[in-house]
C-alpha cells in the first residue's frame, strides 16, 4: 500500500530530529511517516524539505515537485487546503494538532464537505473543542514518543533537586520564578530550576528578544541568583538524559494546548510531572499525566509550592513512588502503536 503524508510548514525532515530540538508537531510527522515505513508501506513524506531524499525507508519530497503519481492513502497534516493536493486517492485523512476553531472558516468548511475526510483528534480534550456542522468519521489517536525516551535506561538513583521547565516562557513562567525565588529556594538551597527554551537561549547568547519579553526579564535576572539556568533545547537522545538526570519537570496548564509532547517524552524516562494551574482548568495535560500516580496537578499556588518541596527533598519518598508509576505507565505507546490504530481505519 503506498502513503502519501503532506504538510506545508516550516522546512524539515526524517534527520531533523536527529540534528536538534523541534517542535512535537513536526516530529509527530516523522515519527508516523517512519513507523508506517518500519510496517512495510511505499511512504512518501511531502513537505518544505529542501530536496529529494531518503531516510529510513521515507522518500522525502519537497513541497513543490510533482506528487506521487499513485496514492492510496492520503494523510493531510493540520490543514484541509492539503486535501486537495493528489487527486486520485482510495482515502483522505486529516490529521489535526493544536486549536480547531480554524476548522470553521469557509473555505475550510468546503474543503471538508467536498473530500469527507476522516478526521483524527490528539485526544479528548481536542475532539470536544470544536463541534463539526455534519457528521464526519472520525478517530482519536494520541501521538506515540521517540524510542529515545521509551528506551531510556533509568539507573535507579535519586536524582540532585534539579527541575526543568520546557513550556515557551509567554506561558506563566514569570508567575513560576516568581514562586521559585520567594517560596521554593529559600526552603532548598540546593535546588535548581533548569528552563529549556529556544528564545531564552538566544537571548542569553545575543541579548535579542522580543518586546514581549520584556516583563519576564527582569526577573530571569533576579532569579539567576536563585539556581535558576537557562538551558537550549536538544535533540531528543540528549533530552532523553536531561529528563533522567532531573528529579522535576514543572508544567503549566495552557488552556489551548491539546497534546504537550515534551510532557509525554518526561513522563516516558520517568520523570514525575507537576501542572500549576489558577482555575483548576487543565485541558489535555490532563490526558498525559496520571494525577497522583505519574505527577501531580495542583489545584492552587501553596499546593504547588509544598509539592517542589516535597519532591525535590532529599529521600523523597513521593519522588520514588511518582518516578515508579511513571516508568510503569507512561511508556507504552511508540510510534509503532500509533501506526497500527491508523491501519485499523483502512484495513
Amino acid at each position: 500500500m503506498r502513503i502519501t503524508l503532506i504538510d506545508d510548514s516550516i522546512p524539515f525532515d526524517g534527520s531533523t530530529p536527529r540534528k536538534r530540538s523541534i517542535g512535537g508537531a513536526e516530529k509527530a510527522f516523522v515519527g508516523l511517516s517512519e513507523a508506517f515505513s518500519a510496517k512495510g508501506y511505499e511512504v512518501t513524506a511531502v513537505n518544505r524539505c529542501e530536496s529529494y531524499f531518503e531516510l529510513n525507508g521515507v522518500r522525502w519530497l519537497p513541497f513543490d515537485a510533482p506528487r506521487p503519481p499513485d496514492c492510496e492513502i492520503l494523510i493531510a497534516f493540520r490543514r484541509p487546503t492539503l486535501l486537495q493536493e493528489i487527486d486520485d486517492v482510495d482515502q483522505r485523512f486529516l490529521w489535526l494538532w493544536g486549536p480547531l476553531s480554524f476548522l470553521n472558516k469557509a473555505k475550510n468548511q468546503v474543503l471538508l464537505d467536498r473530500y469527507m475526510p476522516t478526521l483524527i483528534y490528539l485526544g479528548e480534550t481536542q475532539r470536544r473543542s470544536w463541534k463539526p456542522n455534519r457528521i464526519y468519521q472520525e478517530a482519536i489517536i494520541v501521538p506515540g514518543v521517540v524510542d529515545a525516551y521509551l528506551d531510556f535506561e533509568s539507573d535507579q538513583s535519586e536524582p540532585p533537586p534539579v527541575a526543568i521547565t520546557t513550556t515557551h516562557p509567554r506561558h506563566a513562567m514569570q508567575e513560576i520564578l516568581r514562586l521559585w525565588v520567594d517560596e521554593i529556594r529559600p526552603n532548598n538551597d540546593h535546588a535548581q530550576l533548569h528552563i529549556y527554551s529556544t528564545s531564552l537561549s538566544r537571548w542569553r547568547d545575543t541579548g535579542e528578544i522580543g518586546d514581549d519579553f520584556d516583563d519576564l526579564i527582569p526577573m530571569v535576572l533576579k532569579s539567576e541568583k536563585c539556581g535558576v539556568f537557562i538551558k537550549s533545547p536538544m535533540p531528543d537522545s540528549i533530552m532523553a538524559n536531561v529528563y533522567g538526570a532531573a528529579k522535576l519537570h514543572l508544567y503549566p496548564a495552557i488552556k489551548m494546548e491539546m497534546y504537550g509532547n515534551t510532557l509525554a517524552e518526561s513522563q516516558a524516562t520517568g520523570l514525575p510531572a507537576l501542572v500549576r494551574t489558577t482555575d483548576r482548568s487543565v485541558g489535555a495535560i490532563a490526558e498525559r499525566v496520571c494525577d497522583g500516580q505519574s505527577g501531580y496537578i495542583a489545584p492552587d499556588d501553596p499546593a504547588f509550592v509544598n509539592l517542589v518541596a516535597e519532591i525535590l527533598a532529599e529521600s523523597s519518598g513521593i519522588y520514588r513512588s511518582l518516578h515508579k508509576d511513571a516508568l510503569a505507565l507512561q511508556r507504552q505507546r511508540g510510534w509503532q502503536v500509533v501506526a497500527t490504530e491508523f491501519e485499523t481505519l483502512w484495513s
